[in-house]
């Protein structure tokens, strides 16, 4: 039998509130609250609302076939709370007040790997299962017992990705690239990749011309212009946030003339940057 990703899901945020349960016991349950502290506005705030949205098709399929039948057909109920992108405090307050005033046994969230973090520490201080999408290293290294972690780790993507770009172009030139350009969003994923990005990059072989660590929210695309100008480097690795990356990497009709510099991203890709030349950043002269 085929199983689909949302099917998965299902399955997963199901067995999670079944983990939270005896906390309040199993009898007469008519709903099992799934809390979704989640970052539905700011920079990955379409990440944020397209997950909230799969576990809601989740849930509503759950509910179709009957609830959960182990306990007489309770039905799912999802409640979505905005962490925002960038307010750890808010994450954890929002993930607090699930818990303790909406009764949540069982939380998804938060995309963005800083405040899945914050709403981490408040899901083991109750002992409520924490099933996440997010790519940070941290959230498996700090010893929590409660969290459930979907995705594998920040760093491995972006070396496997990284490794992926190179053995391309390899193919491609007859040659390996030999400088790379790296430039990395304040946000605690990009944090960790920057500095696991340098260790993999001397282990290839490639000299890293420029490393630049920038706040997410850009509007000031020439702090990254200048140095990719510059140094005029064989690639281009970059993260951020999606609107970042929408700014960093123009269409072809708009771009001035310029060089061209093969370039790569790792993470969310939504309607914003769906058929843009994803693969290819032109670096103005």
């Amino acid at each position: 039998m085929e199983v689909t990703r949302r099917d998965a899901l299902a399955a997963l945020m199901a067995a999670a509130a079944m983990v939270g349960l005896p906390r309040i016991g199993h009898a007469d349950i008519p709903e099992i609250v799934i809390g979704n502290p989640n970052c539905l506005t700011g920079g990955f705030g379409e990440g944020g609302q397209r997950s909230t949205w799969g576990l809601l098709i989740a849930a509503d399929e759950v509910n179709r076939r009957g609830g959960i039948k182990s306990l007489g057909g309770a039905k799912l109920k999802v409640i979505p709370v905005d962490t925002t992108s960038d307010a750890p405090a808010q994450a954890a307050s929002v993930t607090k007040r699930l818990i303790n005033q909406n009764g949540a046994v069982a939380l998804y969230g938060a995309t963005a790997s800083a405040m899945t973090l914050a709403a981490q520490i408040e899901a083991e201080k109750s002992r409520i299962p924490l099933v996440t999408n997010s790519y940070v290293d941290a959230l498996v290294e700090r010893g929590m017992k409660y969290t459930f972690k979907i995705t594998v780790k920040g760093s491995r993507i972006w070396n496997f990705a990284f490794d992926s770009v190179v053995e391309i172009m390899t193919a491609i030139n007859g040659a390996p690239p030999k400088s790379v350009v790296i430039f990395m969003g304040s946000d605690a994923t990009d944090q960790a990749v920057a500095r696991t990005l340098p260790i993999e990059a001397k282990r290839l072989g490639i000299s890293i011309a420029s490393q630049v660590n920038f706040q997410g929210g850009l509007t000031d695309p020439s702090v990254l212009v200048v140095p990719a100008r510059s140094n005029k480097p064989d690639l281009i690795l970059f993260g951020g946030f999606l609107n970042d990356a929408v700014s960093r990497v123009p269409s072809d009709k708009t771009s001035p003339p310029g060089q061209r510099r093969p370039a790569h991203r790792a993470g969310w890709k939504g309607h914003g940057t769906a058929g843009r030349p994803a693969v290819a950043a032109r670096i103005p002269r």
